[in-house]
């Protein structure tokens, strides 16, 4: 046939070309298809020479099985700038190749063939094909997923066809991770995330949570669906359940998502308490009243007061009745519910250890959320106030950051303080001491404040002293008139020469900071003042040393800080 004839090796190529144009066009696309890749060169540099009656050769071309040649294909394409429209399809989808040259060279092209590519219908066959060819060899899946997220609505069917592919998992996992990247505009997705949610793989249902996170589906059966999933199901993947508390956060109410997020509060894997938590810390405002009332719930629990603690959760919508009044069925709930029947069974066995340590952790948790919250908690500061928190250290710990974080302006927490400065625990007495630093701009004019004071300046003799002289030397001028009270002989005038020296340390590091941020002059001299008679009268040369060190810094600094004005 003249096709085989064509294909002999002894035809000379210059003849075979000597034809008309679209005779030509053809041997060339016969012969760049065929076996024969020592002829492949020259047919490629003759068709170098055709104008844009060969773009639909280079088209195919872009499939070709060598890379060399697909390589070629694309970077002709490109020079014919938007006549090459056609090929929009391959080139988007060559986008995805793994081949980085090849990857690099489309992007090229594309530039200069159509730079809006994702907004011409043109270019819209490459959704299907790239959907259809996601998880296969060849090619990124994980590049496809923005570039079918560039086109926005239009890829959404073809995007929820895949989704509803459940012979292929992968395929299912990079839709439904393309339609949470879509945004919003992918809300007509709903249902069938739904379905994947419900049926899908692991891998499936983790994507189908995010992407309802980022369309933002607030819809009651999604939100219904995602909080029984963690606080019914048995076995939920550990980030799946993650990603559910977060999902939750961003599209509920916050009171109401507040209300299902607490409860992973008594998990006791690390990573579901600090997500669960940061997602209470970012709902904010509206998750106050829910972290009281789970301290109130701990609370009850230490007083073993069961029936209290029913009433209050089922007000809150969490317990369903059958998981009490249904004796199959009391043993099959997941999440809190499990946790309440176990909180049952082992009050009605007196076995309250393991009960106890689970709710410790818990209210430990609430309690920290609200110190990270600050001043919007500031309703909480009641309960903490009155919390019983004897039985764990770590719990007072966090009660006294909260208290200087939620309220450092409010007098009743120099109350709650003061028996957590004078702990046996260092931790908490650090705490104490921390919070007590950020209530000193508000509260250092009250009487209790200067009062608490004057044990940690006579603490400075002590083996806790350096650590005291560290804290000390931070509270700035709210402690001037504790260290120079000649009358009480405490500080500078103490009988004791540690703390005396230590003293003068504190007053120099004060003077310092204060000089050095052009501080008040009359303040600042007065420092100096009270130095220059520990210099001059003190009878011991360690009290003297220390307050000739903090003059000189003092000095210093006014150097420094009159120099940096010059």
């Amino acid at each position: 046939s003249p096709r085989k004839y064509r294909f002999q090796e002894d035809r000379d190529m210059n003849s075979e070309l000597a034809s008309g144009p679209e005779e030509r066009l053809s041997v060339l696309r016969d012969v760049l298809f065929s076996s024969q890749s020592d002829r492949h060169p020259k047919c490629l540099k003759e068709l170098d020479g055709f104008d844009e009656r060969a773009i639909p050769i280079w088209r195919e071309l872009l499939s070709h099985s060598r890379t060399a040649i697909r390589l070629h294909a694309v970077e002709r394409l490109g020079r014919f700038g938007g006549s090459a429209q056609v090929a929009l399809p391959e080139l988007v989808y060559l986008l995805a190749s793994k081949e980085v040259t090849l990857r690099r060279a489309a992007k090229a092209a594309l530039e200069n063939v159509e730079p809006n590519w994702s907004q011409s219908s043109l270019a819209l066959p490459a959704c299907e094909t790239l959907v259809q060819d996601l998880s296969k060899p060849g090619l990124d899946s994980h590049l496809a997923v923005p570039i079918l997220a560039s086109f926005g609505e239009a890829a959404v069917p073809i995007l929820i066809e895949g989704l509803g592919d459940f012979d292929q998992d992968l395929k299912q996992m990079f839709c439904a991770k393309t339609l949470g990247e879509v945004g919003p505009a992918a809300a007509s997705a709903a249902p069938t995330l739904m379905e994947a949610f419900s049926r899908g793989a692991t891998h499936v249902r983790l994507e189908s949570v995010i992407a309802f996170r980022k369309i933002h589906l607030d819809a009651p059966p999604i939100v219904n669906a995602l909080a029984k999933s963690i606080t019914e199901e048995r076995d939920v993947d550990l980030e799946v359940r993650l990603e559910v508390v977060k999902t939750l956060a961003t599209v509920m109410d916050g009171t109401a998502a507040s209300r299902i997020i607490v409860w992973q509060l008594v998990d006791n894997r690390d990573e579901v308490v600090n997500t669960a938590s940061d997602c209470l810390v970012q709902i904010g405002s509206p998750a106050v009243p829910v972290l009281r009332d789970l301290l109130v719930v701990c609370d009850v629990l230490h007083e073993n007061q069961l029936e209290r603690v029913r009433n209050l959760l089922r007000q809150w919508g969490i317990l369903s009745t059958r998981v009490y009044e249904n004796e199959s069925n009391r043993r099959s709930q997941q999440g809190f519910a499990s946790k309440m029947v176990l909180i049952e069974d082992a009050y009605e066995s007196k076995t309250t250890v393991v009960v106890e340590a689970i709710w410790k952790l818990a209210k430990r948790s609430a309690v920290q959320i609200l110190a990270r919250m600050g001043p919007v908690a500031h309703e909480a500061l009641p309960d903490l106030i009155s919390l019983n928190d004897t039985d764990d250290a770590l719990t007072r710990v966090a009660v006294a950051e909260a208290l200087g974080t939620i309220a450092p302006d409010d007098s009743r927490v120099l109350g709650r303080l003061d028996p957590l400065l004078d702990e046996k625990t260092q931790s908490i007495r650090e705490a104490a001491i921390g919070a007590l630093k950020n209530c000193a701009p508000f509260l250092q004019h009250l009487p209790e404040f200067q009062a608490m004071l004057s044990p940690m300046i006579e603490g400075l003799d002590s083996s806790r002293g350096e650590s005291l002289e560290r804290h000390l030397s931070d509270f700035g001028p709210s402690i001037l008139n504790e260290l120079l009270n000649e009358a009480r002989e405490q500080g500078l005038y103490s009988p004791k020469r540690v703390i005396r020296e230590r003293s003068s340390r504190i007053l120099g590091a004060i003077g310092t900071r204060l000089s050095a941020n052009d501080g008040d002059p009359a303040m600042i001299e007065s420092i100096k003042q009270a130095l220059l008679r520990v210099i001059e009268s003190d009878q011991n040369g360690f009290v003297q040393n220390a307050a000739q060190e903090s003059l000189d810094k003092i000095k210093a600094a006014v150097g420094s800080q009159d120099k940096s004005d010059l």
